[in-house]
């Protein structure tokens, strides 16, 4: 009898690693490649010329066309990842709301508030609480995303950016605080305070010791 168990145990063990490896052997699903084209599209959106932390390209890659732009990220990327963003699995649509805050950054101020922010705030209340949770832990990349979007534009494109940043964020912040699962509550809990750091200076006029430095001249 109990040859013939372990003969079984060792049948049922052969049939499980035959199952591994052909499921393994069958490669990534449709929904790990949609998975990866998100990362990949925003990887492309954060080398647009908004990011000003990107390294200066070559003129020949400028004579070229081979530059990524705010108007290349509105047409080619943003729509393929808002299509993500309403994906049937839910790990893809979390993949989705980790690309946003870097395609924001490389696009353009009208898609940032009639696309990104409206699909971000309608995955925050998303029926799987790992996506909402996804959103908490952006908030603060969001935040980081609309100043780089601002910088160097206008004044009255930057008071409107800054303005999409307070009435688009902070309600969401609010909504996952009081989210009725935990372990979303207390992920936002954890970002709270980088995402009210994100905000200061809350003006629109730069640095703090820009503003030390101009109260140090008035003094004087």
């Amino acid at each position: 009898l109990r040859k013939k168990k372990k003969a079984a145990a060792a049948a049922a063990a052969a049939a499980g690693g035959a199952a591994g490896a052909a499921a393994a052997n069958a490669g990534p699903t449709p929904e790990d490649l949609r998975t990866v084209a998100s990362n990949l599209l925003a990887e492309i959106a954060s080398l647009s010329n908004n990011d000003i932390n990107s390294v200066a390209l070559s003129s020949s890659s400028r004579s070229s066309g081979s530059s990524v732009t705010p108007a290349l990220v509105s047409s080619t990327i943003l729509p393929p990842i808002l299509r993500l963003c309403s994906d049937s699995h839910f790990r893809v649509r979390r993949a989705a709301v980790q690309s946003l805050p870097r395609v924001m950054a490389g696009g353009t101020v009208s898609d940032a508030a009639d696309f990104v922010l409206p699909i971000f705030a309608k995955l925050s209340t998303d029926d799987m609480y790992r996506v909402r949770k996804s959103v908490g832990e952006c908030l603060v990349d969001m935040s980081r995303s609309i100043m780089l979007l601002s910088d160097g534009r206008a004044d009255s494109e930057r008071e409107k950016l800054l303005a999409l940043r307070r009435d688009g964020l902070v309600p969401i912040c609010t909504r996952l605080l009081d989210d009725p699962n935990k372990f979303v509550r207390h992920g936002m809990q954890q970002f709270l305070g980088p995402f009210i750091a994100s905000f200061y200076p809350l003006g629109p006029r730069g640095s703090s010791s820009e503003d030390e430095e101009e109260d140090d001249a008035g003094r004087q």
